[in-house]
């Protein structure tokens, strides 16, 4: 039997009978819904156990990351609205890459309204994918500006500290400039969750006026610190950081040290494929050595790329390309 001879009411009778173990082959069945199978699992849903919502969430997070093919937005649609706020959160998470415009309303009214403190900061976070479409101009602008202006709302607001942290990273994306006060404003606050919330959105910024802020932490007493330095360092591709994170490699924190080997495969330079591939040698974790590989195939495609200072140009560079297409036209 194929997944497309499964029946959605059959598997909503499994997804309702605890005393089976619910079929994997099922959960593809759950992948894309609309019409009246999405009808179907919507009027299931509230009868299916807690233990079997959140499992059911849990597997199907773990097959869309290593299955491409899938989509279980639909049904994390029907899950955002479960009463449990596990279930909620998870559903959240599992939507971070959905650009579907469709949510900002629902992610929205979780972020403003519910009642967990964790829920609505992972809807802070899920809202900055359009704060980054909007910047692309893949959004309406409508759109772009009414998830930017609550998330600052949020941001300025007495809201828990998690909530507005979350806020401030979505905003990370956003060239407003008060965006950038506000981040310069949690750098200098003086707490280490601020201070690593604020390095993360430098590194969705693409702004190099954090630079210095950046490389100053990359030896940070905190490793949380550290990691999210060396993260912002790769994905502001700061050739200064590269001793620092090549040095960050022996970091007793295996989670310091993979980031810092994607930090490094994305910058390049030398010695660095060296330095990857004896740590990868050296690592016998299997995730960590997973990592490393993919930060080599990384570094493969980063050491393929021109280098950037190919596309520079100086002011009267531009200028003198813009006069000519004028006279052209």
């Amino acid at each position: 039997m194929t997944n497309e001879d499964i029946s959605i009411h059959e598997v909503s009778r499994a997804l309702l009978d605890d005393t089976q173990t619910f079929p994997p082959r099922y959960l593809y069945r759950l992948s894309g819904l609309e019409g009246e199978e999405f009808e179907a699992i919507k009027a299931t849903w509230p009868q299916i156990s807690l233990q079997r919502r959140r499992a059911l969430l849990e597997d199907t997070e773990t097959l869309q990351e290593t299955n491409y093919v899938v989509s279980f937005d639909k049904l994390c649609e029907i899950a955002l609205q479960d009463e449990d706020s596990g279930v909620r959160t998870l559903a959240i998470q599992i939507l971070w890459e959905s650009e579907d415009p469709a949510l900002i309303p629902q992610f929205l009214d979780i972020l403003e309204n519910d009642t967990e403190t964790e829920t609505r900061a992972q809807a802070a976070f899920a809202l900055g994918r359009f704060v980054y479409l909007g910047e692309l101009e893949e959004l309406a602008e409508d759109k772009f500006h009414q998830v930017e202006a609550r998330l600052l709302d949020v941001l300025n607001s007495e809201a828990h500290p998690l909530i507005r942290r979350r806020a401030l990273e979505a905003l990370g994306f956003s060239s407003r400039e008060t965006v950038a006060d506000h981040v310069a404003e949690a750098y200098e606050y003086g707490d280490e969750d601020w201070l690593a919330s604020a390095l993360f959105a430098m590194g969705r910024s693409g702004a190099s006026r954090w630079k210095p802020e950046v490389l100053d932490n990359l030896n940070h007493e905190s490793s949380r610190v550290k990691l999210e330095a060396a993260k912002a360092a790769g994905e502001l591709y700061l050739e200064e950081a590269v001793p620092e994170l090549l040095g960050l490699l022996e970091d007793l924190d295996a989670e310091v040290r993979v980031v810092a080997a994607w930090a490094l495969s994305e910058i390049g330079g030398d010695d660095v494929r060296e330095a990857l591939e004896a740590l990868q040698e050296e690592t016998t974790d299997e995730a960590e050595h997973e990592a490393l590989e993919n930060a080599l195939d990384n570094l493969a495609f980063t050491e393929d790329m021109p280098p950037l200072d190919i596309f520079d140009f100086d002011e009267d560079d531009l200028e003198d390309m813009i006069n000519y297409n004028i006279e052209e036209e």
